[in-house]
């Protein structure tokens, strides 16, 4: 079977984005910017225990856990690295601020087993 490499005609993403301490805390706008689109995430929740965490992303430049509704929330099995490649990109208009908590509920707090650290590929 041959190998065909082609050059894209435009590139992905931009920025590549590291949040190292990702919990019940939340972090805001971490792109620095109102507008753009996330294509991969990547999600290490390699030091956890045996609990799985729930990593929340809202289009907003504050939010606040336990009110803030999650435009995105992905479950992260324990002890794993997960990546999620997004087909056509999720689009953010006001930012973009992640937490992560134990429980799937947007109004959960819970701090999940151990801090995530997550990477971000979009434009900003």
């Amino acid at each position: 079977m041959p190998i065909v490499n082609q050059t894209p005609l435009t590139s992905l993403a931009d920025k590549l984005v590291t949040v190292s301490v990702v919990s019940n805390t939340v972090n805001n706008n971490i792109t620095d910017a109102t507008t753009g689109t996330i294509y991969i995430i990547e999600v290490d929740n390699l030091g956890s225990a045996g609990v799985g965490a729930y990593l929340k992303i809202a289009d907003a430049s504050s939010a606040t856990v336990g009110t803030t509704q999650p435009k995105l929330s992905l479950y992260i099995p324990p002890e794993t690295k997960q990546t999620f490649a997004l087909q056509n990109g999720h689009t953010y208009t006001a930012g973009l601020c992640v937490w992560a908590t134990r429980n799937p509920g947007y109004t959960d707090n819970t701090k999940p087993d151990a801090a995530l650290t997550v990477k971000f590929l979009v434009t900003a």
